[in-house]
């Protein structure tokens, strides 16, 4: 797996998460972006979440693999073998969350 089909499938997993009604998070998210220019922090919060879940199944070894595509990964010099794989699933996290909020960024200044 790869860091565009790991966004792909987060991104997918936030367009059909509903808020309320008929209303999609990943919907709301662009149209306060292009509103606002920002997002309510309570939804970087349900983001995290879902990438979390999508991270949860995956073993050790695949967190390994994915972080090393990262930019922190691809320069770190240390053998898998000595990697913390929580340590990796961590910084995973927060690069995943950038990679979606820059895909929110720009889907909706496209939008505009």
């Amino acid at each position: 797996m790869y860091i565009p089909e790991a966004v792909d499938v987060i991104r997918e997993k936030l367009v059909t998460h509903r808020l309320s009604g008929r209303k999609t998070l990943w919907s709301t998210i662009l149209k306060q972006i292009a509103k606002k220019d920002s997002f309510e922090g309570k939804y970087a919060d349900t983001i995290l979440e879902t990438i979390r879940s999508f991270l949860k199944p995956l073993n050790d070894q695949t967190i390994i693999s994915l972080w090393r595509q990262t930019e922190t990964g691809m320069g770190d010099d240390t053998d898998d073998e000595c990697l913390f794989p929580d340590c990796c699933r961590t910084d995973l996290e927060m690069e995943l969350l950038k990679e979606i909020t820059d895909l929110a960024w720009a889907e909706a200044k496209d939008a505009t």
